[in-house]
């Protein structure tokens, strides 16, 4: 039970660390969109929520 918690959480923290990069690499190509800003200051508070919640319950 323990092996399989922490598989999902890897994979949904990788998941998540790739749609970062994505969402940099968009900010990078298009600047001036707000968009892409939005996405990633979601994507940074949902990682930092896994994390927590993958501490706490890890």
């Amino acid at each position: 039970m323990f092996s399989l918690m922490l598989i999902t959480f890897v994979f949904i923290l990788v998941t998540l660390v790739l749609s970062t990069w994505y969402s940099i690499v968009k900010i990078k190509r298009i600047p001036g969109n707000i968009g892409p800003w939005v996405t990633l200051i979601i994507l940074i508070a949902v990682i930092v929520l896994v994390i927590y919640l993958g501490i706490l319950y890890l």
